[in-house]
């Protein structure tokens, strides 16, 4: 029996062939130009490749086609918040919903995008709490079935910095302590702030923390006195950010001299700031031109970038991105780092 093209090409794509996949796509749209499914199908690899602008033209030629498609409308909505185009995502958004009031990928979307107007989801704490409560008890298992590594290599780059030990280490959006269980053995103390309290209640558990809060790290770290903290590390968190000049600004002003911040974001392409990453808008992805003009405008110095890749929006695919090293310090000079 024959097997659907379609299938075959979903298959390639989860294999992790993308070009593969993409090339059956594409076949599949030239020679049936008019299409829906194979021009849907073609846009939607293309934007979860990042690559909104390819796969906008797919959709409004679908759109021709069948004008009351709903979905059409959605990944349209999607495409243009990528791209930053706001009007546009909202109009396509709004017209989906029209059409399909159950429509839940445009109702992401507009959420997303109000986030992004306020350019900050830790300004829209429910949303974030919510995820995570609901998570809490498989997350650990989650994490690791995808071969989490991101805890490890900043404990790399922090050792590298400082390899007799990290003295009074923050753990930005601790979560169930995944992070803290890497680092605690280097740390004189550990203090993790989280805005989930079942997440909190897993990290507590395992008695690695000597200070933990709930609430959301911005105000934990506003309350921080100056001056007082050796080292800050946020593993997955920084993601939930668009707009990083307070987180900035306040990591700075906590640090000592020569105090070490340490995080990971997703590499943001079509964008010079930030865009929204993610079809459910609390995740972000940035320039790393912007992240380093942002820290470098509030007195930090790179150490280190490093690229990688996370697994952060979907289970099912590596996003690029980079671990950040930010020092405070007035030169490079007063700190070794060993290769």
């Amino acid at each position: 029996m024959k097997k659907d093209i379609f299938l075959l090409a979903q298959e390639k794509y989860d294999a992790g062939n993308v070009r593969e996949a993409e090339k059956i796509l594409r076949e599949i749209v030239k020679f049936s130009p008019k299409g829906v499914r194979g021009c849907v199908s073609l846009a939607i690899l293309l934007i979860r490749q990042e690559r909104p602008a390819e796969a906008i033209p797919f959709l409004y030629q679908c759109q021709r086609i069948e004008p009351d498609n709903a979905s059409i409308h959605e990944y349209l909505a999607l495409a243009h918040s990528k791209l930053g185009n706001m009007s546009d995502a909202k109009l396509s958004a709004g017209r989906a919903l029209e059409l399909n009031p159950a429509a839940s990928l445009a109702n992401n979307v507009l959420q997303g995008l109000e986030v992004l107007e306020i350019g900050n989801a830790g300004q829209a704490p429910d949303l974030v709490r919510q995820r995570f409560d609901n998570a809490a008890q498989n997350y650990d298992d989650g994490r690791r079935s995808l071969d989490y590594d991101t805890p490890a290599l900043l404990f790399s780059a922090a050792n590298r910095l400082k390899p007799d030990g990290f003295g009074r280490v923050l753990d930005l959006g601790c979560g169930t302590g995944l992070g803290g269980e890497v680092f605690r053995p280097k740390c004189e103390s550990l203090v993790g702030v989280d805005l989930s309290a079942s997440m909190l209640a897993v990290a507590h558990d395992k008695a690695i923390y000597d200070e933990l809060y709930e609430g959301d790290l911005l105000s934990l770290l506003r309350s921080i006195p100056t001056g007082s903290i050796d080292m800050i590390f946020a593993a997955g968190v920084i993601i939930y950010f668009g707009r990083l000049e307070e987180v900035f600004t306040e990591s700075f002003r906590a640090l000592r001299s020569s105090g070490v911040f340490l995080f990971d974001l997703l590499d943001g392409q079509n964008t010079t700031t930030f865009t929204v990453a993610s079809s459910n808008g609390l995740i972000y992805s940035h320039s790393p031109s912007y992240v380093e003009s942002c820290a470098k405008s509030r007195g930090f110095l790179l150490g280190e970038k490093q690229e990688s890749r996370f697994r952060y929006i979907t289970g099912e695919r590596a996003e690029p991105g980079h671990l950040y090293t930010l020092i405070k310090s007035d030169s490079l000079e007063s700190l070794h780092v060993q290769n």
